[in-house]
Protein backbone atom coordinates (compact mmCIF):
# COMPACT_ATOMS: atom_id res chain seq x y z
CA UNK A 1 0.00 0.00 0.00
CA UNK A 2 3.19 2.60 0.81
CA UNK A 3 4.90 1.65 -2.44
CA UNK A 4 1.35 2.60 -4.17
CA UNK A 5 0.79 5.32 -2.55
CA UNK A 6 4.79 6.52 -2.93
CA UNK A 7 4.55 6.53 -6.35
CA UNK A 8 1.44 8.23 -6.72
CA UNK A 9 3.28 11.07 -4.98
CA UNK A 10 5.94 11.09 -7.67
CA UNK A 11 3.98 10.86 -10.60
CA UNK A 12 1.38 13.97 -9.01
CA UNK A 13 4.97 15.84 -8.31
CA UNK A 14 6.12 15.16 -11.79
CA UNK A 15 2.74 15.84 -13.24
CA UNK A 16 2.80 19.47 -11.05
CA UNK A 17 6.20 20.24 -12.41
CA UNK A 18 4.88 19.60 -16.00
CA UNK A 19 1.70 21.38 -15.28
CA UNK A 20 3.87 24.82 -13.73
CA UNK A 21 6.20 24.47 -16.85
CA UNK A 22 3.45 24.40 -18.94
CA UNK A 23 1.65 27.60 -17.62
CA UNK A 24 4.64 29.53 -17.64
CA UNK A 25 5.37 28.76 -21.42
CA UNK A 26 4.72 31.33 -23.92
CA UNK A 27 2.16 30.06 -26.41
CA UNK A 28 3.92 29.59 -30.01
CA UNK A 29 2.54 30.40 -32.97
CA UNK A 30 3.48 29.19 -36.71
CA UNK A 31 6.12 30.49 -37.71
CA UNK A 32 8.02 31.66 -34.18
CA UNK A 33 11.26 29.78 -33.82
CA UNK A 34 11.15 25.91 -33.42
CA UNK A 35 8.19 25.55 -35.46
CA UNK A 36 7.33 23.88 -38.47
CA UNK A 37 6.58 27.53 -40.50
CA UNK A 38 9.69 28.79 -39.25
CA UNK A 39 11.98 25.30 -40.63
CA UNK A 40 10.25 25.12 -43.89
CA UNK A 41 11.38 28.52 -44.61
CA UNK A 42 15.08 28.03 -44.96
CA UNK A 43 16.99 26.48 -47.68
CA UNK A 44 17.87 23.08 -48.20
CA UNK A 45 21.42 22.02 -46.24
CA UNK A 46 20.35 24.16 -42.94
CA UNK A 47 20.06 22.45 -39.91
CA UNK A 48 17.20 23.45 -37.55
CA UNK A 49 15.88 22.12 -34.27
CA UNK A 50 12.23 21.95 -33.89
CA UNK A 51 10.27 21.06 -30.51
CA UNK A 52 7.42 19.72 -28.88
CA UNK A 53 6.19 18.43 -32.52
CA UNK A 54 3.25 16.04 -32.21
CA UNK A 55 4.08 12.86 -34.68
CA UNK A 56 1.33 12.63 -37.03
CA UNK A 57 1.96 8.97 -38.28
CA UNK A 58 4.68 6.67 -39.07
CA UNK A 59 5.77 5.81 -42.56
CA UNK A 60 5.29 2.42 -43.87
CA UNK A 61 8.98 2.59 -44.22
CA UNK A 62 9.78 2.81 -40.52
CA UNK A 63 12.58 5.36 -41.20
CA UNK A 64 10.13 7.83 -41.05
CA UNK A 65 7.66 10.30 -39.63
CA UNK A 66 5.08 13.15 -40.28
CA UNK A 67 5.15 16.23 -37.59
CA UNK A 68 2.49 18.88 -36.83
CA UNK A 69 2.38 21.31 -34.31
CA UNK A 70 0.08 20.83 -31.40
CA UNK A 71 -2.32 23.78 -32.45
CA UNK A 72 -2.54 23.14 -36.03
CA UNK A 73 -5.29 21.29 -38.07
CA UNK A 74 -4.38 18.49 -40.36
CA UNK A 75 -4.30 19.35 -44.20
CA UNK A 76 -3.94 17.07 -47.17
CA UNK A 77 -0.48 16.38 -46.41
CA UNK A 78 2.23 16.64 -43.92
CA UNK A 79 4.24 20.30 -44.63
CA UNK A 80 7.41 18.52 -42.78
CA UNK A 81 8.38 14.39 -42.80
CA UNK A 82 11.34 13.49 -40.75
CA UNK A 83 13.33 10.65 -41.99
CA UNK A 84 16.63 8.59 -41.76
CA UNK A 85 18.88 5.78 -42.90
CA UNK A 86 17.72 4.14 -39.49
CA UNK A 87 14.68 2.75 -37.94
CA UNK A 88 13.02 5.45 -35.98
CA UNK A 89 10.71 3.91 -33.95
CA UNK A 90 7.65 5.95 -32.83
CA UNK A 91 4.11 5.99 -32.26
CA UNK A 92 1.32 8.47 -33.22
CA UNK A 93 0.87 11.24 -31.01
CA UNK A 94 3.86 11.13 -28.96
CA UNK A 95 5.74 14.72 -28.90
CA UNK A 96 9.34 15.01 -29.76
CA UNK A 97 12.13 17.59 -30.30
CA UNK A 98 13.88 16.87 -33.32
CA UNK A 99 17.38 18.39 -34.94
CA UNK A 100 18.21 17.70 -39.03
CA UNK A 101 19.07 18.88 -41.80
CA UNK A 102 16.29 20.28 -44.20
CA UNK A 103 15.86 18.66 -47.38
CA UNK A 104 13.80 18.64 -50.82
CA UNK A 105 12.86 15.09 -51.69
CA UNK A 106 11.04 14.34 -55.26
CA UNK A 107 7.55 12.54 -54.88
CA UNK A 108 6.78 9.75 -57.12
CA UNK A 109 3.27 11.83 -57.91
CA UNK A 110 6.12 14.28 -59.36
CA UNK A 111 5.42 16.44 -55.96
CA UNK A 112 8.48 17.94 -53.96
CA UNK A 113 8.32 17.13 -50.37
CA UNK A 114 10.47 19.28 -47.54
CA UNK A 115 12.26 16.40 -45.29
CA UNK A 116 14.48 16.82 -42.25
CA UNK A 117 17.04 14.28 -42.63
CA UNK A 118 18.00 13.04 -39.07
CA UNK A 119 19.62 10.23 -36.99
CA UNK A 120 18.10 8.39 -34.14
CA UNK A 121 20.17 10.21 -31.72
CA UNK A 122 18.65 13.48 -32.95
CA UNK A 123 14.96 12.63 -31.66
CA UNK A 124 13.80 13.35 -28.41
CA UNK A 125 10.69 11.84 -26.86
CA UNK A 126 9.00 13.31 -24.11
CA UNK A 127 8.22 10.93 -21.00
CA UNK A 128 6.84 10.30 -17.94
CA UNK A 129 9.01 9.82 -14.73
CA UNK A 130 9.27 6.16 -15.29
CA UNK A 131 10.31 6.97 -18.94
CA UNK A 132 7.63 5.98 -20.65
CA UNK A 133 6.67 8.20 -23.48
CA UNK A 134 3.76 10.55 -23.19
CA UNK A 135 1.20 10.95 -25.42
CA UNK A 136 0.29 14.51 -26.93
CA UNK A 137 1.28 17.28 -24.86
CA UNK A 138 -0.81 19.76 -26.08
CA UNK A 139 1.59 22.57 -25.89
CA UNK A 140 4.49 23.66 -27.65
CA UNK A 141 7.70 23.57 -25.13
CA UNK A 142 11.14 24.33 -25.26
CA UNK A 143 14.94 23.86 -24.06
CA UNK A 144 14.62 22.00 -20.62
CA UNK A 145 10.66 22.94 -19.76
CA UNK A 146 10.06 19.45 -19.96
CA UNK A 147 11.81 17.32 -17.11
CA UNK A 148 12.52 14.47 -18.92
CA UNK A 149 13.15 13.48 -22.49
CA UNK A 150 14.87 10.56 -24.05
CA UNK A 151 16.65 10.31 -27.61
CA UNK A 152 15.51 6.78 -29.37
CA UNK A 153 18.72 5.57 -29.26
CA UNK A 154 18.26 5.65 -25.01
CA UNK A 155 14.66 4.13 -25.44
CA UNK A 156 15.03 1.17 -27.98
CA UNK A 157 19.09 0.19 -27.90
CA UNK A 158 18.87 -2.50 -30.83
CA UNK A 159 18.62 1.02 -32.89
CA UNK A 160 21.62 1.16 -35.02
CA UNK A 161 22.77 3.88 -37.58
CA UNK A 162 22.89 6.74 -35.56
CA UNK A 163 26.09 8.76 -37.42
CA UNK A 164 25.71 12.40 -38.28
CA UNK A 165 22.77 13.88 -39.56
CA UNK A 166 25.32 15.50 -42.62
CA UNK A 167 26.48 12.36 -43.47
CA UNK A 168 22.96 11.16 -45.05
CA UNK A 169 22.94 11.41 -48.78
CA UNK A 170 19.23 11.97 -50.16
CA UNK A 171 19.69 8.28 -51.94
CA UNK A 172 19.75 6.64 -48.68
CA UNK A 173 16.52 8.66 -47.42
CA UNK A 174 12.90 6.37 -47.91
CA UNK A 175 11.51 7.10 -51.08
CA UNK A 176 8.91 10.23 -50.60
CA UNK A 177 5.81 10.23 -49.65
CA UNK A 178 6.59 7.23 -47.86
CA UNK A 179 2.39 6.24 -46.73
CA UNK A 180 1.34 5.83 -43.35
CA UNK A 181 2.08 2.47 -41.44
CA UNK A 182 -1.54 2.38 -40.94
CA UNK A 183 -2.86 2.87 -44.68
CA UNK A 184 -3.75 0.04 -46.31
CA UNK A 185 -1.60 -1.18 -49.00
CA UNK A 186 -3.49 -2.06 -52.65
CA UNK A 187 -3.87 -5.57 -53.19
CA UNK A 188 -0.98 -7.10 -55.75
CA UNK A 189 -2.20 -6.32 -59.21
CA UNK A 190 -4.50 -9.35 -60.75
CA UNK A 191 -5.87 -10.60 -58.02
CA UNK A 192 -9.94 -10.42 -56.88
CA UNK A 193 -9.38 -7.96 -54.47
CA UNK A 194 -8.00 -5.38 -56.56
CA UNK A 195 -10.90 -5.17 -58.10
CA UNK A 196 -12.27 -2.78 -54.84
CA UNK A 197 -9.45 -0.56 -55.61
CA UNK A 198 -10.22 0.35 -59.00
CA UNK A 199 -12.20 3.65 -59.92
CA UNK A 200 -16.38 4.10 -60.63
CA UNK A 201 -16.93 3.54 -64.15
CA UNK A 202 -13.65 1.06 -64.54
CA UNK A 203 -14.62 -2.04 -66.69
CA UNK A 204 -14.23 -5.49 -64.78
CA UNK A 205 -14.89 -9.41 -65.40
CA UNK A 206 -15.12 -11.81 -62.27
CA UNK A 207 -15.26 -15.17 -63.71
CA UNK A 208 -16.57 -18.61 -61.95
CA UNK A 209 -17.55 -16.85 -58.88
CA UNK A 210 -20.25 -18.66 -56.81
CA UNK A 211 -23.38 -16.88 -55.87
CA UNK A 212 -23.76 -16.80 -51.92
CA UNK A 213 -26.79 -14.71 -52.18
CA UNK A 214 -29.67 -13.28 -53.78
CA UNK A 215 -32.00 -10.67 -52.85
CA UNK A 216 -35.14 -10.13 -55.49
CA UNK A 217 -37.70 -7.49 -55.01
CA UNK A 218 -39.88 -8.72 -57.63
CA UNK A 219 -38.00 -7.44 -60.40
CA UNK A 220 -37.51 -3.98 -59.03
CA UNK A 221 -34.36 -1.89 -59.96
CA UNK A 222 -32.88 -3.02 -56.58
CA UNK A 223 -32.15 -6.73 -57.11
CA UNK A 224 -28.64 -7.98 -56.47
CA UNK A 225 -26.95 -10.64 -55.34
CA UNK A 226 -23.10 -11.44 -53.78
CA UNK A 227 -20.30 -13.62 -55.18
CA UNK A 228 -17.37 -15.09 -53.61
CA UNK A 229 -14.78 -17.18 -53.92
CA UNK A 230 -14.98 -20.70 -53.39
CA UNK A 231 -12.20 -20.43 -50.47
CA UNK A 232 -14.10 -16.93 -49.28
CA UNK A 233 -11.22 -15.32 -49.46
CA UNK A 234 -13.20 -12.98 -51.49
CA UNK A 235 -16.66 -11.53 -52.13
CA UNK A 236 -18.50 -8.67 -53.93
CA UNK A 237 -22.11 -7.04 -54.37
CA UNK A 238 -23.25 -7.54 -57.79
CA UNK A 239 -26.01 -4.77 -59.30
CA UNK A 240 -28.03 -7.01 -61.22
CA UNK A 241 -31.64 -8.70 -61.73
CA UNK A 242 -31.71 -11.43 -59.84
CA UNK A 243 -31.13 -14.55 -62.86
CA UNK A 244 -29.01 -16.54 -60.79
CA UNK A 245 -29.81 -18.71 -57.72
CA UNK A 246 -27.37 -18.87 -54.64
CA UNK A 247 -25.04 -21.65 -55.51
CA UNK A 248 -25.02 -20.90 -58.98
CA UNK A 249 -21.28 -20.71 -60.72
CA UNK A 250 -21.15 -17.95 -62.84
CA UNK A 251 -19.48 -15.35 -65.30
CA UNK A 252 -20.30 -11.36 -64.35
CA UNK A 253 -18.92 -8.52 -66.98
CA UNK A 254 -19.76 -4.76 -66.30
CA UNK A 255 -18.47 -1.50 -64.52
CA UNK A 256 -17.26 -1.26 -61.02
CA UNK A 257 -19.24 1.52 -59.03
CA UNK A 258 -19.75 2.61 -55.22
CA UNK A 259 -23.66 1.68 -53.88
CA UNK A 260 -25.25 4.62 -51.45
CA UNK A 261 -23.51 6.41 -48.99
CA UNK A 262 -20.04 5.49 -50.12
CA UNK A 263 -20.31 2.32 -48.11
CA UNK A 264 -19.56 -0.69 -50.37
CA UNK A 265 -18.27 -1.41 -53.48
CA UNK A 266 -20.00 -2.91 -56.44
CA UNK A 267 -19.94 -4.70 -59.77
CA UNK A 268 -22.79 -2.62 -61.70
CA UNK A 269 -23.67 -5.52 -64.56
CA UNK A 270 -23.55 -4.70 -68.41
CA UNK A 271 -27.03 -5.10 -69.68
CA UNK A 272 -24.97 -6.40 -73.18
CA UNK A 273 -23.68 -9.23 -71.61
CA UNK A 274 -26.16 -10.78 -69.06
CA UNK A 275 -24.84 -12.75 -66.18
CA UNK A 276 -23.60 -16.15 -67.96
CA UNK A 277 -24.19 -19.56 -65.51
CA UNK A 278 -21.50 -21.71 -66.18
CA UNK A 279 -22.63 -24.29 -63.23
CA UNK A 280 -24.82 -24.81 -60.39
CA UNK A 281 -25.20 -26.69 -57.03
Amino acid sequence: MWQIRGAAVVLLVFFAYAFASVCSAAIARDGDPGTIGWAIRHPDGTTVTLTGEEVLWRGRSGKSFAIKEWFEKPTDGPRLIVASTAALAVEECWSVDVTGTLRTLPSRNGGAQRVLAVSPADVLVYCGPRGCPCRFIPVKLSGDDWPSKRSLVDLFASVQGIGSVATLSDAELPPMPDSPESEPLPPAAGSRDSLKWLPDGAPVSVNGAIVSAVFDFDGTDYDFFYVEKADRSFGIWVSAPASACAGDVVDVKGWMGTGAGGAERLVAYDPANPVVQVDYG
